[in-house]
């Protein structure tokens, strides 16, 4: 009996062992098609990045001065902007004072109406 118990003992040993090789050489395979798809994504990566950065900073896109090609002497960038022309009071603007007048009366029926509307609804809500 002993004997018997022995075989099958060393019967899942075999087993075993084979399982464990079997195991060892799919983990060879498999790292070593990972060494070989990995092997360049460092370069990968870079280059991604690269395109990236290019892409945010505008790096395709040619850039036009805005210095005149006669000014050769650029210390400092300067911008003018153009709005309409500025009129002292009362030489053709128009009057302010006439123009708040106005304001006033269409504002004052507003909040006036606004204020009845807003005691209606409070009433309504008692």
């Amino acid at each position: 009996m002993g004997s018997v118990s022995l075989c099958f003992l060393f019967t899942d040993f075999v087993v075993f062992v084979s399982e464990l090789y079997n195991g060892t050489v799919e983990l060879r395979d498999g790292t070593a098609e990972f060494k070989k798809e990995t092997s360049g994504i460092t370069d990968d990566v870079d280059e991604e990045l690269d395109s990236f950065f290019d892409e945010m900073t505008g790096k395709d896109m040619e850039i036009g001065s805005l210095v005149s090609e006669k000014n050769t002497n650029i210390n400092s960038v300067q911008f003018v902007i153009k709005t309409d022309g500025i009129q002292k009071r009362g030489t053709g603007g128009t009057n302010h004072r006439t123009n708040r007048r106005i304001e006033l009366w269409t504002e004052i029926p507003q909040a006036v109406w606004h204020q009845l509307k807003v005691d209606k609804k409070s009433k309504d809500c008692q």
